[in-house]
């Protein structure tokens, strides 16, 4: 499924496609408001765990809850980086004591990758936690794509750590601004597991929850590198660069071919991704 957001202050589209799995754990939201003369911008991925039970329910639920929040409390605040990082951490521990006690009645585990972005103009705030990630495509000089978060993950493909039923802790933290000519986009593993993005491992450690149960445990956490990323190694470059895309259409039928690539090269996941622009005069 393509489509695309409609709000004069910004171009975006999105993609949300099914993979060979009958249940789609994968879920997006994209909001567009433009209030007091300023445009203001909600983009969340999330992608349930699919070994928890819960895992698929977990990602509905965590979109319907941190949508809301949106709606009713982030659009009342200053954006600046003390009261976003304060408000979107008091709805990630909200949204996870939630799950915790729905765990709790149910005997039973949620759980989901997620990263979420606030935006106000060209400025953004992040949260990340799991393995969905948030790019900034970028032309500036040569062009390239920027790896904006890090994966909580070990040994390339456990998961360290997630929004759910396991107890709070905080999430990766992002803020920056976007310049004339630049997109974020925001997605899920389906979507950029079959892209070649440099990974070196970290030799830090860190107390993250069992998927199996509610204790916790001591795993290296392997770090996937944040910045500029070799231009040859992303197809991203070319195909997402606002400067490029003619308009919404367009730019969902780019994230569509980003998909069939990877289908072709053997990615059998469910794939979903958000690309925003700012309009700039």
């Amino acid at each position: 499924m393509l489509g695309t957001g409609k709000c004069s202050g910004y171009l975006s589209a999105y993609v949300w496609e099914k993979g060979d799995d009958p249940v789609n754990a994968d879920v997006c939201s994209l909001e567009l408001v433009e209030k007091d003369g300023k445009h203001r911008a909600f983009l969340l991925v999330c992608d349930g765990i699919r070994s928890l039970e819960k895992g698929p329910e977990c990602a509905r639920r965590i979109q319907e809850w941190a949508t809301a929040y949106f709606r009713e409390e982030m659009l009342r605040l200053p954006f600046t980086g003390k009261h976003m990082y304060q408000a979107g951490n008091r709805l990630l521990y909200e949204i996870c004591h939630r799950l915790r006690q729905k765990a709790r009645e149910e005997g039973t585990n949620y759980g989901a990758s997620c990263t979420l972005a606030f935006l106000e103009g060209e400025k953004y705030a992040l949260f990340s936690r799991g393995d969905t990630r948030a790019y900034k495509i970028t032309n500036r000089k040569t062009g390239g794509t920027q790896l904006l978060t890090r994966d909580d993950v070990a040994e390339g493909k456990h998961l360290t750590g997630c929004i759910g039923s396991f107890g709070y802790e905080e999430a990766e933290y992002v803020t920056g601004r976007l310049h004339k000519g630049e997109a974020l986009l925001l997605c899920t593993n389906g979507f950029y597991g079959k892209q070649e993005i440099p990974r070196e491992e970290g030799c830090g450690k860190q107390e993250i929850p069992r998927e199996e149960g509610c204790g916790k445990q001591e795993i290296p956490r392997e770090k996937v590198q944040r910045g500029r990323q070799k231009k040859q190694g992303m197809a991203w470059d070319k195909l997402l660069l606002p400067s490029g895309i003619r308009g919404e259409e367009q730019a969902g039928k780019r994230l569509g071919e980003i998909v069939r690539q990877n289908r072709r090269k053997g990615e059998r996941d469910h794939a979903t991704a958000i690309w925003l622009s700012p309009m700039m005069q």
